[in-house]
C-alpha cells in the first residue's frame, strides 16, 4: 500500500520510507501499463495494416509525438473488435505526403485503401 506524504507531495512506500515517485511519475507509469491495441503504420507496412481485418473500421492518427497517446489507447482497447487503431509518426514522411496532412495530429478515416 502506498500513501502520499502531504508535506513533500512523496509517495511512501509499505515500509513507511519516502519514495522517489511524484504524481507525473506514477501517472506515466499507469500510461505504460495501459493495454494498446494501436499498430504503429510506417511507409513499409501500410498495405499490410490496410489490408488486415477487412470487415474492421480503419482509423488513423497521424502525430508528432514519439508515444501513443492514453485517450487512444484507451479507445484502442474499447472498440478492438470493431475498430483497427493506427498510429502514423512523422518519421513516416510518405504517408503523411500521400494523405496531404499538413498539421498534427489529425486523425482519419480510411474509407478505401486503394485510393492512398
Amino acid at each position: 500500500m502506498y500513501k502520499s506524504d502531504n508535506n513533500s507531495g512523496k509517495i511512501l512506500g509499505e515500509e513507511g520510507r519516502l519514495g522517489s515517485l511524484t504524481v507525473g511519475k506514477m501517472a506515466m507509469q499507469a500510461v505504460n501499463e495501459m493495454d494498446d491495441f494501436v499498430s504503429i503504420v510506417t511507409d513499409s507496412n501500410y498495405m499490410e495494416y490496410a489490408s488486415k481485418s477487412p470487415n474492421k473500421m480503419k482509423l488513423l492518427l497521424f502525430t508528432e509525438k514519439t508515444l501513443t497517446p492514453p485517450l487512444f489507447k484507451t479507445l484502442s482497447k474499447e472498440f478492438r473488435n470493431s475498430v483497427d487503431f493506427g498510429l502514423v509518426k512523422k518519421s513516416a514522411q510518405d504517408l503523411i505526403s500521400r494523405f496531404g496532412v499538413t498539421e498534427f495530429p489529425k486523425a482519419m478515416k480510411l474509407n478505401n485503401i486503394r485510393e492512398y
